[in-house]
């Protein structure tokens, strides 16, 4: 308050009265605001302020409170109740003015609206706190949950303080809260910010920044981060493919705070000694690497990084570890073969058969995958021959292939036939006709015998005799069985093989040699046997087809000169009378190539009677039999020959009746 005594409160509240009641009396004259705070006031601490509060018609008493109590009265004559701070002071002047004016005995009291009045306090420099007041670098660990304080003293109106990494602003992960402090006597107050964030190694030798933010101006305190974390181990890659022979040389490259100690060590074996720690050097790769793991480790205060493997992928050739012998199989039944091969990358096998007749090498085509075995089922003499596996992988651009040693396949059993059955074998009319049957035998035969009719001759090694082959008798001659024979096998490897032909020579062929002729072989294990068919047909006449083409080129000519002849009858509208001596002339042309083609060949005409196929008795005759022949067979009639039509045609109505020989006739 002011100070006032009783005596002079009381001579203030009478005087007070009287004015009122003298301006009671003046109806029109009420007392009002000319002059008031409109705002709120922030003035710097020390600085003087004058609170305004002008008042006309004055009647009562003028009344300033500060934070709701009354602090000031006053009744000036000229209604200025204007409140006068010399020096504002926090302490005593921040907070809530309002000027009142009390009633007159029949008014209303006066109320101004209340203004703020803030005094300004520059706040102290922020503080981070850490191990040193002046340290400029702050350790933490890295992905820990640490928290990291900023103070800020004094300061009024409070200050607002962010937090900044790098310029990033990451005020969201921080907490700030105001406490009251005293000192000297003084209350002051303390702005505290939490900043509660995590760190990587990312973050290592970023600036942390605290920034309080104040009407008097921005200050800021500021850390070097040093972010401690376990090493992280990196290598180029994990896998190294080397050629067999070279060197290798891996690095391992470790981030880590604080340093770390690095070495190489072979997985369940020992470290291993270098120049250069974090360098794994191998002057010389070997193929018993292939496969071989190194650990980069490394460790630091922080503790030991997980070890990072690398694999060593040595390519080399491929190499023959394991292969076949000779296998025995029998007809009908299942083996196999088989090649291992090591070699890196894995290398490809393909399979090839010599063909023991030919010498071919023969590539068998095998399913993708794992070709390692070569199965061989129902088992036949084709399968018979020697096998040898390859071995092919490509290393550095370069194909390498290796070749298995030769594996031997022993097929045994029933004597097996390679032709298809029936076996159609055409022989010409009146000329040798060749039937041959080729078939292979392991064990070799015991009994080779041709079949057919009621026939049985068993194939041997004949020879004919120079007697035999002039003795001139048809029968035991026209029929005859060439010397049984063993191919021979062209492969300097298989010296025999296992495969025999057997021939059967007929001598003018006629139809009565049409049928089927069977060839039966014999071993241990039993018999097989094959059909062969023999088709008789005519032989080729160069002359009869020479004549056929003529005759057509003359009839193709004459048919022309015939339509020519017609068209132009038409276009001239005249009788059409066609030359009785032309068209005798080419009757006697067409006749006379008619018979130029028939003496070519001529034409015999079977006789309706027939005649008994008599069959050649094909046994093989002894010397007796030789020295006293049997009677000659039943010649066969002559054909006659067919009488020519030249003189014959009269007229031209009868050059059209002209006919070849058909089918039948001939």
């Amino acid at each position: 308050m002011i100070g006032l005594s009783q005596s002079t409160l009381c001579l203030l509240i009478i005087s007070t009265l009287v004015t009122q009641n003298v301006h009671s009396m003046k109806p029109g004259l009420a007392q009002y605001f000319e002059q008031t705070p409109g705002h709120n006031l922030t003035v710097p601490e020390g600085q003087p302020l004058t609170l305004p509060c002008i008042v006309r018609n004055l009647q009562g008493t003028c009344v300033w409170n500060f934070n709701g109590r009354a602090i000031w009265t006053n009744s000036p004559r000229n209604g200025d109740c204007s409140f006068t701070l010399k020096e504002v002071s926090l302490e005593k002047h921040d907070g809530v003015w309002q000027c009142q004016v009390t009633p007159p005995l029949d008014g209303e009291p006066l109320v101004s609206k209340a203004v703020t009045l803030t005094v300004l306090v520059s706040p102290e420099k922020p503080q981070i706190e850490r191990s040193s007041k002046y340290a400029s670098l702050m350790a933490i660990t890295a992905n820990s949950s640490d928290t990291i304080t900023c103070n800020v003293f004094k300061g009024n109106p409070p200050p607002k303080i962010e937090w900044f990494l790098n310029d990033r602003n990451i005020t969201d992960q921080a907490i700030s809260r105001i406490l009251p402090v005293e000192s000297s006597g003084r209350k002051d107050i303390r702005t505290v910010s939490e900043l509660r964030a995590k760190f990587s190694q990312e973050h290592n030798n970023q600036t942390l920044v605290c920034r309080a933010h104040h009407p008097t101006g921005s200050f800021s305190d500021s850390v070097t981060l040093r972010v401690l974390y376990l090493p992280i181990v990196n290598v180029p890659r994990t896998v190294y493919s080397v050629q067999e022979g070279s060197p290798v040389r891996v690095e391992c490259k470790v981030d880590a705070n604080p340093a770390p100690n690095v070495f190489w060590q072979k997985r369940d074996g020992d470290a291993i000694s270098s120049s250069e720690a974090n360098v794994l050097f191998i002057p010389e790769v070997k193929r018993d690497m292939n496969g071989a793991v190194f650990e980069c480790h490394a460790s630091n205060t922080k503790g030991s990084a997980k070890p990072v493997p690398v694999r060593i992928d040595v390519h080399y050739m491929p190499q023959s570890v394991n292969y076949s012998t000779e296998q025995s199989v029998r007809i009908g039944h299942s083996t196999k073969l088989y090649c291992f091969f090591d070699g890196n990358p894995k290398p490809d096998i393909q399979w090839y058969q010599i063909d023991p007749r030919t010498g071919i090498h023969h590539q068998i085509e095998m399913p993708s995958g794992d070709n390692h075995v070569l199965p061989i089922f129902n088992a036949t003499y084709n399968h018979e021959g020697e096998y040898y596996c390859k071995a092919i992988n490509m290393i550095g651009g370069q194909t390498h292939v290796v070749s298995s040693p030769r594996m031997l396949v022993d097929v045994h059993g029933l004597p097996a036939f390679s032709h298809p059955e029936p076996l159609v074998v055409e022989g010409p009319r009146g000329q040798t006709s060749q039937l041959v049957m080729e078939f292979c035998s392991d064990p070799p035969p015991i009994k080779v015998f041709w079949h057919y009719g009621s026939i049985q001759l068993e194939v041997k090694n004949v020879e004919y005799s120079p007697d035999t082959l002039k003795s001139g008798n048809r029968s035991a001659l026209r029929h005859r069985i060439l010397p049984f024979t063993m191919i021979q096998a062209k492969h300097e490897r298989a010296p025999y093989y296992k495969c025999y032909k057997a021939e059967l020579e007929i001598r003018d062929t006629d139809p009565s040699d049409e049928r089927e002729y069977t060839l039966v072989a014999q071993n241990e294990y039993g018999t097989s046997s094959r059909i062969l068919r023999l088709r008789v047909v005519s032989p080729f006449s160069f002359g009869l087809v020479l004549a056929t083409a003529l005759v057509v080129i003359f009839a193709a000519i004459l048919l022309t000169f015939l339509i020519i002849t017609v068209l132009k009858c038409r276009r001239s509208k005249k009788n059409c009378v066609v030359d009785e001596e032309a068209k005798e002339d080419a009757q006697v042309l067409s006749q006379s190539i008619t018979n130029e083609s028939m003496k070519t060949k001529p034409l015999e005409k079977v006789p309706s009677e027939k005649h008994e196929l008599v069959y050649a008795n094909l046994d093989f005759m002894s010397n007796e039999s030789i020295l006293n022949p049997p009677p000659p067979t039943k010649p066969k009639p002559a054909m006659q020959a067919r009488p020519l039509m030249r003189n014959n045609i009269t007229n031209s109505s009868e050059y059209a009746k002209l006919s070849f020989p058909t089918k039948a006739d001939l």
